[in-house]
């Protein structure tokens, strides 16, 4: 703290640098902040300004509250109080703190309040008020005698301002500046007494009345112009007879000489314009004073008359001080100079000013006056807070224990006067519950409350590891440090995560060094872990893992159960364990889990007796396992008593940190670790937990962290959660080092200190130190470099049978199993092994060679006998051969036929009976190929009956059989008892018309709505496996005695695989009154095309069975369709069912309905309607040929006259001409048309070189008609 204040030299005062950065403080440390000059401005009086200089250039800091970085800056004001209060609150754009935080002596003259700005806080008066005022020297009063009483020395003798109007009187005053020493005057030497030349003849001011040189005008001596210009308008308001000489610096020196010059003449008189006191006027009783009246009742404006009526000197600071920099606020408040000190000062001043420099007077004030600066640095005791969260209820850690010893740690703290003066040191304690929302509920409380928050140095706790993750994670938001005292979790060790997270206890990692130990003192090398999925605290587990195994201890198991489950039973976990013969179990689980674990131990004889080897947590309560109690009080349904919890948990080992260093050790409050032991006791009583001594260090971790950080920079305890102050008293925790109630205190660069680790055996009920584990240490290195085990063999009991050291469950190498077959090669028992082991391989590749062989011979012998066969069929392209058809082979002689149903393109088609190779006796529809017929028709016969094998669907005839293996070739199909749908539909037009006749269902609007939903749903089929019908029609589709429709005659089916279309690049006969125009001239087929030829079927079925395009040729047909047009839907449909129609014969194929779209649509939909039957199709007995059963119409032409045709063609729109959707007319033949062959990648190109169409009169048309 800077403990200079001199009235007569005015400083402005600066702190180092109170630069914000976010909410930070940065104090002026060395190497923490920039040196660039923040001024606390204050007005005075020039002449003192280079004294001043010198004073504030070699005045000395004494350092008390911390503030080391103080600097005192030279800047002027000219007693601008507006300008004073603004540079305390201007913030530059880039900075976050004004240039100015502290001004330490601003004029306030009597009407100003400084309240009445939002940004600055005035801390009071520094010293008795302070004003300006014309003064004449007592030794130049010589002719001014009668106008005042020079007798009254006690007095402050004045002369009135009026006399300075008479010319009498001011001819006393009327000094010639032409002479020395003030003619070096008349120039201005500076710009701070420079006058602007509109006012100013150089330095010197004379009014207009006194320029004629008529009027005679005295002479008044002041410093800088810029401070002292207000004299101006008060010489000019008040009509004065005075000239004003700007001298600067210079005036105090000034007004010596002049004294020397004058001091014997009785009619020379000098009068000076200047600040009381300063070097020129020190004391008033040297001077005779001019007095001015109260302004209010002169004609004197704001800027004039409060000038000369006594101003308040105040402390003015920066409204956020009070809160980032509270004890420099404190001292700030208490720094001020009562009377008498102000008068030491300034008598010790004016005896040594001309015989001391200025800092050895400043060093003498202070040193025999150290009452006046002791009480300034007495401020208000600040607090410091702790939030402590400790588990009061809900774990095993004995909360209210720990709550003891960390507030035992305060109050010892705070009566060591040592530490943290003038703070005192405060626990905030909440029940954290060992759960973490409790936690993050606790740590949110701190935060928001602004009471706790700006002095919350940082949180103690919390206690369970689960719990500690999300408050250390969110707390570096924050700049909140966290010290656990039990959290023994591995996971926070990541300084990048978890970077202000520290804790008085080991890691638990730290075990694996002793596992590691212990086990090869006792010889195990088989190890196994149950612990609760997701808990951090067995985390280490897994990371022990490998190291154990690169050490030769294998973990045969790592079990890990649910931590969500209701009733999930522990018999599963443990009998798994047992079957892999897991003898050393690490069950790092919590009290409910552990009663549960050892009571199905117990029942399943896997306790110590019976050689198992349990390690269980040391911080399980001390009577977890009293089930009895658990089981009545809290509702638990262990179902083992706590007699048999004994036997089963005797001869359990855990592992822990050293509670408490040596008794005799001398801890931090210079008395020994027992002592402290007694006065805890006597404190917590029953309430003694084993992890106070961890929590009673952490509260003293703080404290000297904070108490060294106050020493060292003070002003960051006013600012605790800056970033900057955070790291700082990071960077002290982590070179802690101090002897505590729980040994050495020495984090060595991580997040946790290390201790030793001892290990305990529970007994007869208590747990005994059976050992210790010392660990190896690098000084400055977060890790352990191995350690040294101690065990106590005496105290170590074994409760096995033979009362030696369980083994791990390894087993004894078995005998020799095949003995015989080692002595015959005279090899060992492995080696034997090894060589039947390869005999037996060899002899598997033998026999599955043989195997392969003899199928590949079987197969060979098929594949020439099909070829020997398709040979005799007149087949001799085998890319052409269908897949087998073997599975479907029926002898001819279980096939009877007994009826001619029809005749085919392939041949007649007949009825009868089929005993099927399963058995089965069934009627068929066998369908016959001509016994000549050349090897295209033998191809395509055998194709078809390929594709239908595929099928098996309720609407889609199936095929039951073929006969392949003897000529002629047959196809057995299921037999439909009412034939195709055309005819069915012909045969029973009169129905229509005799509403009352039985049979009048078989044409009702519900059975033809399930005749077209059967037809889309095996359309529907044929899509999803890929296929294109291409030849739908009602002809086609057969009723069997069900009345369901079945989609058949598969002649021109083809599949599309995993193209999107199949393209047909030859000539052929197509049924074009069906066909879709990208089909029928592109040569395109898709599902889409299928569903245009569906909208026909409709159409048929709609009109019992009426020719599509009736009355025109197929040729013609292809024009009409070529110029866009399609048939129209009939009259006196339902408009659902016509706008169905329609869509399926939309140009565009991507716009038409999916045959499963349409099952649905028929499905929610009204019946179909049939239309009003006006003629009866058919055609002229005359007309039929009886002598050709394959053609029995004399002409083509005859089929397609308009026997009933009773509707027009709708025209539409016309198809673009271009070569995609073209047919050109060969010019060998008009009738000919021919298919183009335009590939396209997402279309599969066959040539059908197979394919036999029907005859024209069925509506196809062939290239030769």
């Amino acid at each position: 703290m800077l403990i200079l204040f001199d009235k007569l030299h005015r400083y402005d005062l600066r702190l180092g640098r109170l630069h914000l950065r976010g909410a930070d403080v940065a104090d002026g440390s060395p190497g923490e902040r920039e040196e660039m000059p923040h001024h606390i401005p204050g007005g005075e009086p020039e002449e003192v300004y280079s004294l001043r200089r010198k004073v504030t250039g070699h005045c000395d800091r004494y350092e008390i509250i911390g503030y080391s970085k103080v600097k005192i800056v030279e800047q002027r004001d000219h007693f601008d109080i507006e300008r004073s209060i603004q540079k305390v609150t201007d913030i530059a754009e880039d900075e976050r703190v004004p240039k100015s935080t502290i001004n330490l002596e601003v004029w306030i003259p009597p009407d100003y309040d400084t309240y009445a700005t939002d940004f600055v806080i005035e801390c009071g008066s520094v010293s008795p008020p302070g004003r300006f005022g014309w003064f004449i020297p007592n030794e130049l009063t010589g002719p001014i005698r009668d106008y005042y009483n020079p007798n009254k020395l006690n007095d402050i003798r004045s002369i009135h301002w009026r006399f300075f109007r008479d010319e009498k009187v001011v001819k006393f005053f009327d000094i010639d500046v032409n002479q020395m020493p003030l003619k070096k005057y008349l120039t201005a030497i500076s710009e701070e007494n420079s006058c602007p030349q509109n006012i100013c003849d150089g330095t010197m001011f004379t009014p207009t009345y006194c320029k004629s040189g008529k009027q005679r005008c005295g002479l008044l001596l002041s410093s800088n112009y810029n401070s002292t210009k207000f004299v101006i308008k008060h010489i000019k308001e008040n009509k004065l007879l005075m000239r004003v000489l700007f001298v600067g610096d210079d005036l105090a020196s000034l007004v010596i000489k002049l004294k020397e010059k004058y001091w014997d003449r009785n009619d020379v008189s000098l009068v000076v314009l200047s600040w009381v006191p300063s070097d020129v006027v020190l004391y008033e009783r040297d001077f005779v004073t001019v007095s001015f009246e109260n302004s209010e009742r002169l004609n004197f404006t704001h800027a004039i008359g409060y000038k000369y009526e006594m101003h308040r000197l105040v402390k003015v600071a920066w409204s956020k001080i009070e809160n980032i920099a509270k004890p420099l606020y404190d001292a700030v408040r208490s720094f001020k100079f009562e009377t008498d000190e102000y008068e030491r000062l300034l008598s010790l001043y004016e005896a040594k000013r001309y015989v001391n420099t200025p800092k050895e007077i400043a060093c003498d004030f202070l040193y025999n006056n150290n009452k006046t600066w002791i009480k300034w640095q007495k401020s208000p005791e600040s607090y410091i807070y702790i939030g402590g969260i400790f588990p009061m209820s809900g774990s095993s850690y004995g909360g209210q224990g720990i709550l003891q010893a960390a507030l035992l740690a305060a109050t010892a703290i705070n009566n060591n006067k040592t530490l943290l003066p003038n703070y005192h040191l405060k626990l905030l304690a909440t029940d954290g519950m060992c759960r973490a929302e409790n936690v993050m509920k606790n740590f949110i409380e701190f935060i928001v409350d602004p009471n706790y928050y700006n002095s919350l140095v940082g949180v103690l706790g919390p206690a369970c590891s689960d719990t500690v993750e999300p408050l250390a994670g969110v707390s570096k938001y924050y700049h909140i440090m966290a010290i656990s005292y039990s959290a023994e979790g591995s996971s926070f060790s990541d300084r990048e995560k978890y970077p202000y997270f520290f804790r008085t206890i080991g890691e638990n990692k730290y075990y694996k060094h002793v596992y590691m130990e212990l086990f090869k003192q006792f010889k195990w090398n088989r190890v196994a872990a149950l612990t609760e999925d997701g808990q951090k605290y067995t985390e280490y587990i897994s990371l022990m893992q490998d190291d154990l195994e690169l050490n030769g201890i294998s973990f045969v198991a790592n079990k890990k159960f649910p931590r969500e489950r209701e009733t999930e039973p522990m018999t599963r976990y443990l009998e798994d364990l047992r079957e892999k013969r897991a003898r050393i179990i690490i069950a790092d689980v919590v009290d409910e889990i552990a009663r549960q674990v050892m009571c199905e131990a117990y029942k399943l004889n896997m306790t110590g007796a019976e050689g198992y080897v349990w390690f269980l947590p040391m911080w399980l309560n001390k009577t977890w396992y009293n089930t009895d109690y658990f089981n009545l009080e809290k509702n638990e349904t262990v179902n083992c008593t706590t007699h048999e919890m004994i036997k089963a948990i005797t001869g359990y080992f855990s592992m822990t940190h050293a509670y408490y260093a040596p008794y005799n050790q001398t801890m931090q409050e210079n008395i020994s670790v027992g002592d402290w032991l007694k006065k805890y006791k006597k404190v917590a009583k029953a309430n003694m937990s084993n992890y106070g001594g961890f929590a009673y260090d952490a509260v003293w971790v703080y404290a000297l962290a904070l108490d060294k950080l106050a020493r060292t920079d003070a002003e960051a305890l006013s600012d605790l959660h800056s970033e900057n102050t955070t790291n700082k008293l990071v960077k002290i925790v982590e070179q802690t080092d101090f002897y505590g109630v729980s040994g050495r205190i020495k984090f060595r660069g991580g997040p946790s200190r290390f201790s030793v680790i001892n290990i305990m055996e529970w007994y007869e009920n208590d747990t005994h130190l059976i050992g210790e584990f010392t660990p190896n240490l690098a000084d400055n290195s977060p890790e352990i470099l191995g350690g040294d085990l101690a065990l106590h063999p005496s105290v170590i009991k074994w409760f096995t049978h033979d009362g030696k050291v369980p083994g791990d469950g390894t087993q004894s190498p078995p005998g020799c199993t095949i003995e015989r077959i080692a002595k015959l090669f005279d090899v060992e028992c492995q080696s034997a092994m090894i060589l039947l082991n390869v005999m037996i391989g060899t002899l598997a590749i033998v026999i599955i060679s043989a195997i392969c062989f003899y199928i590949k011979f079987k197969y060979d012998r098929k594949v020439q006998k099909q070829r020997e066969y398709l040979k005799k069929l007149g087949i001799t392209n085998e890319r052409q051969i269908p897949a087998n058809l073997d599975d479907l082979e029926v002898p001819r002689e279980n096939v009877e036929i007994n009826r001619r149903l029809g005749v085919g393109a392939f041949g007649c088609v007949y009825g009868g009976e089929a005993e099927l190779p399963w058995g089965r006796q069934r009627q068929v529809a066998v369908k016959t190929l001509k016994l000549h017929s050349p090897p295209e028709d033998r191809i395509d016969f055998l194709k078809e009956a390929d594709t239908m094998k595929r099928f098996d669907h309720p609407n889609v005839i199936k095929l039951v059989g073929v006969i392949t293996r003897t000529q002629p070739l047959h196809t057995l199909m299921e037999f439909c008892l009412y034939g195709d749908v055309k005819t069915y539909l012909l045969s029973r037009r009169n129905l229509t018309t005799n509403k009352n006749s039985k049979r009048a269902d078989e044409v009702s609007p519900r059975r033809l709505t399930s005749m077209a939903m059967d037809i889309a749903r095996g359309m529907s089929y044929l899509a999803e496996l890929k296929f294109v019908h291409r030849d739908l029609a009602c002809r086609n589709c057969l009723v069997n005695d069900s009345m369901v429709v079945k989609v058949g005659d598969f002649g021109m089916t083809r599949q599309m695989g995993n193209y999107e279309c199949y393209r047909f690049t030859r000539k052929g006969m197509l049924p074009v009154r069906w066909m879709a125009p990208e089909s029928l001239f592109s040569g395109i087929f898709t599902a889409a095309s299928d569903m245009w030829s569906y909208g026909v079927v409709l159409y048929e079925i709609v009109t019992f069975g009426c020719m599509p395009w009736a009355g025109k040729t197929n040729l013609e047909v292809v024009e009409e369709v070529r110029g866009g047009k399609t048939l129209e839907a009939p009259e006196g449909l339902k408009q659902q069912l016509q706008s169905l129609m329609n869509s399926c014969w939309q140009q565009n194929p991507k716009d038409r309905p999916t045959a499963s779209s349409v099952v649905e649509f028929l499905a929610n939909n009204d019946e179909v309607q049939p239309t009003q039957l006006t003629k009866r199709p058919g055609i002229k007995l005359s007309e039929i040929d009886f002598t050709n059963e394959f053609n029995f119409l004399n002409s083509p032409k005859a089929m397609m006259e308009p026997h009933d045709a009773i509707f027009e063609i709708k025209g539409n729109p016309p198809l673009p001409q271009s070569p995609d959707n073209a047919f050109d007319l060969s010019p060998e033949d008009d009738s000919t048309f021919q298919m183009q062959s335009n590939r396209t990648d997402s279309c599969h190109e066959e040539d059908d070189e197979g394919f036999i169409g029907n005859s024209p009169s069925n509506g196809y048309i062939n290239s030769k008609l």
